[in-house]
């Protein structure tokens, strides 16, 4: 008798400890797994990726901006570059005026003029679709300007006029007493002591100093 009693004593102890420790499906889901270890893997210490903001889109410059004019640029000492433009009002009223005839893009022309004594100027027919042109001058440190125009037989009509360039020099330049080279009078008295520093063409006003 007392062994059944025991028995039913287990199995009651039993039924009591599943019920207790049976999850509660209503008021809670089933928890993951815990690592038993807390490590970063590859996967955390990877870096976020980044998308790749996109560039603004920058405006295309217009191929033309409807207005006459032409610009004069150096491109050495023996060449000019200049570029253009005529508009299309300005090309309707230039039809008005002089007719088709004159008024014709193949009659456009650049009328390069030296700025010296004698004014001398020469003429490159540039006609056509052509909207800039590489000059040949021939002369270094001369200043010229250009007429941009139309030339129809020997009548030249003028319809903008450039801005004035001047070409560089040809050769080195005879400033060489930069000075930045001379920081202080002992250097300055350095030199004259060795008598073979041309102190007679400098230019610079604080490179030597007589003394008084």
């Amino acid at each position: 008798m007392t062994g059944v009693i025991i028995t039913i004593l287990i199995v009651a102890a039993v039924i009591v400890a599943l019920i207790l420790l049976r999850p509660d499906r209503k008021g809670q889901e089933a928890q993951p797994p815990r690592r038993m270890f807390t490590m970063e893997t590859s996967e955390d210490l990877a870096p976020v990726e980044i998308q790749p903001s996109v560039p603004a889109l920058v405006p295309e410059l217009p191929e033309s901006y409807n207005d006459t004019r032409v610009v004069l640029m150096v491109r050495d000492p023996e060449w000019l570059f200049a570029y253009w433009e005529i508009s299309d009002h300005h090309w309707e009223s230039l039809i008005r005026q002089y007719g088709e005839a004159a008024a014709s893009r193949d009659n456009v022309t650049l009328r390069v003029i030296e700025l010296s004594d004698d004014m001398g100027y020469f003429d490159i027919n540039v006609g056509g679709t052509a909207r800039d042109w590489h000059i040949r001058v021939g002369k270094s440190s001369t200043p010229f300007y250009c007429h941009l125009g139309l030339k129809h037989g020997r009548e030249f009509i003028s319809l903008a006029v450039s801005n004035t360039v001047v070409t560089p020099r040809d050769s080195l330049s005879h400033l060489f007493d930069e000075e930045w080279m001379l920081v202080n009078d002992y250097e300055q008295k350095l030199l004259k002591r060795l008598g073979d520093f041309p102190l007679d063409d400098l230019t610079s006003p604080f490179m030597y100093r007589k003394e008084g």
